[in-house]
């Protein structure tokens, strides 16, 4: 028998069994089902926005904005990179709190300026602590009117991860893609980030352990569902090897010529080890430009992109995740009270959130 005529002899019998059972008149109960399926659906909806009016609250209230000027351009990315460290420290290894802030950059025609917006509530300590050494002042309220007078002119992007997150983020040459910006014209950049413990390792070992055993683990770690898998990979990782234990009778079982090491597996290896660090962040960026030019607007935001796009395959790099072709209230809101999309987060470690911010400020830095 073809599988067609199959399919139609089991569709008889389902139709057959389902036409001798006499199912009860839900009628009157219809009015009840609407109502509990309409309370659910108008209880989704009112715990999104009240999640979101959290956020709008809390950071509406508590956000500090401070800008740094750092002592030398060329030490940009080693200056973030410790400040990095040290919030990540005093944000979640010392209070283990879910605190999250930002990095901003504002390029206009000859100047390129470095924000940080913090919570209120570690700004004290911030500032005994890990401010000591640096020119700052707060500029809360200047921060605030700019974003809020940001006109229809305006075009965004937001980014995410072109791959896996446990794969390193490798940047082309900032001067390689020199960006010029003119009067009336600018770039204003800002990644969102919330410390994260050690777990989102786990993930990263697990991918480690499978590319050794010479499986393919690609689409395992997605940024966006990092916390997760961190936890659900390793069991699923030890249920693999249970399986592969009993089919093969136990012991190791061997992927290629013994006593030969795979060079592509060897490098893929060593990317996986540049990853690994104990300052993890959530991330979420976006890169809004101004332009008068129609159109010009666009190209910034392109020319922007190169900085943290590449061709190598064997790399991670920053692609469009959205384009904004409207500001409006809530993107508003969003670049003010620094929203942490939850579609769209990705884990960067220390060195690559300052090597993007790097690129961003010096090669947008025009003398």
């Amino acid at each position: 028998m073809d599988i067609q005529g199959y399919i139609k002899e089991l569709s008889e019998l389902f139709g057959y069994i389902f036409s001798q059972v006499e199912f009860p008149d839900i009628t009157p109960y219809i009015p009840y089902i609407t109502s509990i399926v309409g309370a659910a659906v108008v209880l989704i909806i009112a715990m999104r926005i009240y999640n979101r009016k959290r956020a709008v609250r809390e950071y509406l209230i508590d956000g500090v904005c401070i800008k740094i000027t750092f002592t030398s351009d060329e030490k940009v990315g080693e200056q973030i990179r410790t400040l990095l460290k040290h919030i990540h420290e005093q944000m979640y290894l010392n209070s283990k709190s879910k605190l999250h802030f930002t990095l901003e950059i504002l390029k206009k025609e000859h100047t390129a300026y470095f924000f940080i917006v913090i919570p209120e509530k570690v700004f004290t300590s911030f500032r005994e602590t890990i401010l000591k050494g640096y020119s700052f002042e707060i500029v809360t309220s200047e921060r605030e009117k700019f974003i809020d007078q940001m006109g229809e002119e305006v075009r965004g992007i937001t980014l995410e991860l072109k791959k896996d997150f446990v794969f390193p983020v490798k940047l082309p040459s900032w001067k390689d893609n020199p960006i010029n910006l003119s009067a009336h014209e600018w770039l204003f950049f800002q990644i969102v980030c919330r410390p994260r413990s050690t777990k989102w390792l786990r993930a990263l070992d697990t991918y480690r352990n499978a590319v050794k055993k010479g499986r393919k683990p690609s689409g395992l770690t997605s940024g966006c569902c990092g916390g997760c898998f961190s936890v659900t990979i390793p069991f699923l990782s030890f249920l693999g090897d249970m399986i592969t234990s009993s089919v093969h009778g136990g012991g190791t079982v061997s992927h290629g010529t013994e006593g030969q090491e795979d060079p592509q597996k060897k490098e893929i290896l060593s990317l996986l080890d540049s990853k690994s660090s104990k300052y993890g962040f959530e991330t979420s960026v976006r890169i809004f430009s101004r332009s008068v030019v129609k159109d010009r607007s666009y190209a910034l935001l392109e020319n922007t992109l190169s900085l943290v796009s590449n061709g190598d395959d064997e790399y991670n790099s920053l692609i469009v995740n959205k384009v904004v072709k409207k500001i409006n209230r809530n993107t508003r809101s969003d670049l003010i009270l620094a929203y942490l999309a939850k579609n769209c987060i990705d884990i960067l470690q220390e060195k690559e959130i300052s090597d993007i911010v790097h690129a961003m400020y010096r090669s947008t830095k025009t003398n």
